[in-house]
């Protein structure tokens, strides 16, 4: 069984695919006589950030306008 191994999937849908590694874990159940399995991708987040600024990118240059990041200011 391998312990790890690649996923390609488009993390926006529409976008291009990124490839992820995955890694596949498994122990033993305590008090069972079955595995559970967990599954876990590597540096997500970074991932998940790149594309994020190749889509607010593409958004700037297509629209000309600027984009702004950043939390919603609170109620008052």
């Amino acid at each position: 069984m391998p312990t790890a191994f690649l996923v390609a999937i488009p993390i926006f849908r529409g976008e291009p695919r990124d490839v992820l590694l995955a890694r596949l874990r498994y122990r033993r159940a305590p008090q069972a006589a079955r595995i559970l399995w967990t599954l876990s991708l590597h540096q997500v987040d970074d991932v998940l950030r790149g594309a994020c600024r190749e889509v607010v990118t593409r958004v700037q240059e297509a629209t000309g306008l600027p984009v702004f990041t950043g939390a919603a200011p609170k109620a008052r």
